[in-house]
């Protein structure tokens, strides 16, 4: 229909106008993933990224878009993004978090923590953290930060990866931590992966794990069959248990003493890797169910 001159056009009807509130949050909600257990790597920083820019773009849009944006508390501790985002605008994703759980997936190549304040920034609030994966590079000595976070109660972390990408020398560490993991206060810790570092305490008492998985560790610093054993022991519920190259020296005290028999029940992979000797006193004192998958690399 023809309209005279000066009047409005009628406007085009906009379904997502009239979406309910708890919809529109609902559709938000399926943009940002929260499946963290993806293997952290360049791709999943980018989908990180991606996701980040994406909420702030919806934010963007217009004020009812935004008002329930920022409504939605927890996709926002679903998008730190650390690598991509200036100082100023971590804390302002924080901020819109309030106290929802934050999720910390980051691989640190290109910027030092310590250095840019980023890390204090983030590490603040590690009493918030749900997921704590983080890929250092070795040229990335900025560690401070991270040693007194990793001294701070984490009551809500459910999983902790740290990997240091660095040279197989034997001369060089780039991380030591000789603390107790959070203080022993991660009582909803599931999952723990360490590559490259050294740490002579990771468990010293029950937690609810179900992955387990060490690689690569200073023997001069890691746990002995001994320890492990009785790490074991402590998370019956386990399903993976992964020691790759990360048996120490036995103490004194342990030389001559009896080790340690563990059952297993739940365990479906197990993967060792040591000389014939880690790999035999390990498993010989390992009760496990028949239908556990079973990887040794033992060498001579």
């Amino acid at each position: 229909m023809a309209t005279a001159p000066g009047q409005l056009q009628p406007q085009p009807h906009n379904a997502a106008a009239n979406l309910p509130t708890e919809l529109l949050a609902l559709i938000f909600s399926s943009l940002i993933s929260d499946d963290y257990a993806v293997e952290d790597s360049e791709l999943t920083r980018q989908k990180r990224h991606v996701e980040a820019l994406m909420l702030q773009a919806i934010s963007h849009t217009c004020h009812r878009w935004r008002d329930v944006a920022l409504g939605c508390s927890t996709l926002w501790g679903r998008v730190l993004d650390v690598n991509f985002s200036s100082l100023a605008r971590i804390e302002e994703v924080i901020v819109r978090s309030k106290a929802s759980p934050l999720f910390v997936q980051e691989i640190a190549s290109e910027c030092d923590w310590d250095s840019s304040s980023k890390g204090t920034a983030i590490f603040a609030h590690l009493n918030r953290f749900k997921v704590f994966h983080l890929v250092l590079d070795q040229e990335i000595l900025g560690t401070e930060s991270l040693y007194l976070a990793l001294c701070l109660p984490a009551p809500l972390l459910e999983s902790f990866r740290l990997k240091f990408s660095c040279p197989d020398t034997e001369d060089e560490q780039p991380f030591v931590f000789l603390e107790l993991f959070f203080k022993g206060n991660a009582p909803n810790l599931r999952d723990i992966f360490l590559h490259g570092c050294a740490f002579p305490k990771i468990l010293t008492q029950n937690i609810k794990l179900t992955s387990l998985k060490v690689i690569q560790a200073d023997r001069k610093l890691s746990a002995s069959v001994a320890q492990w054993l009785q790490m074991a022991a402590r998370c019956p519920e386990l399903e993976d248990l992964t020691i790759c190259d990360a048996f120490g020296q036995d103490l004194d005290a342990e030389a001559h003493s009896p080790l340690l028999e563990v059952t297993l029940p739940r365990l479906r992979n197990l993967n060792i890797k040591g000389d014939v000797e880690e790999c035999a006193r390990l498993l010989g004192n390992l009760q496990l169910p028949a239908s556990c998958s079973v990887f040794i690399d033992a060498t001579a």
